[in-house]
């Protein structure tokens, strides 16, 4: 099993992690053909998963625990309710994925799969709240272009992006936290939230700023 962790690994402890894998050959296998078929052909859903590895005997022992087939694209992770809950986003999907664990063999079964309604990368929790704050995509197609050849760092290149509040009151329902045409941020893919002071710091992995945004009257 190769694993190729896109997104940061969801700490189960100091020697046990989840991670999300959304490839099936490593980019080296073959001249990295086989790889390269999978991103023209693909996605396909036996090519990616969630895998738990432990290292507590000082030897790392990992598994695949997510139900076969079940993500086209595993990305965003993220442990919730003391470690009985894993989220876990779907970038080709539009979706979170909320699995429940089993204790001794780590298995996940799926609980309730939320359409977010754009592609989705990073989680992060809301401090004292329950809820869970996601990054997503909302044109996926201008995002690709934007990350293409020269236009990385064109700021004359935008791609419109948006933070979700995912409800734990509602049943993780979504609601738009932020939205923007991409005219301050664009390919947002890590935000955090202060409920107290009400304000949302985000930023993306290839962009050269962060924004911070007032809240104004959301209710926390």
């Amino acid at each position: 099993m190769t694993i190729l962790a896109p997104a940061p690994p969801a700490a189960n402890g100091a020697s046990s992690f989840y991670i999300s894998n959304d490839h099936y050959f490593y980019p080296g296998f073959l001249f990295g053909i086989p790889r390269k078929l999978e991103d023209l052909l693909g996605p396909f859903r036996w090519e990616t998963g969630i895998v738990y590895c432990d290292a507590s005997d000082a030897k790392i022992q990992c598994k695949e625990v997510s139900p076969n087939g079940h993500h086209p694209h595993a990305n965003g992770i993220l442990l919730a309710d003391d470690g009985k809950t894993l989220m876990v986003n779907d970038v080709i999907d539009g979706s979170t994925t909320i699995y429940d664990i089993d204790s001794s063999s780590k298995l996940l079964t799926v609980r309730k799969k939320v359409k977010l309604g754009a592609a989705a990368d990073n989680l992060s929790f809301i401090p004292g709240t329950g809820d869970i704050a996601v990054c997503v995509f909302p044109h996926i197609g201008h995002l690709i272009h934007k990350l293409s050849g020269e236009n990385v760092l064109n700021s004359s290149v935008t791609a419109s992006a948006a933070v979700l509040r995912l409800v734990k009151s509602k049943e993780y329902e979504p609601e738009v936290l932020f939205w923007d045409d991409g005219s301050q941020i664009s390919g947002l893919t890590g935000a955090a939230v202060d409920p107290k002071r009400k304000k949302l710091i985000a930023g993306g992995v290839y962009e050269q700023h962060f924004v911070v945004c007032d809240l104004g009257n959301e209710q926390f």
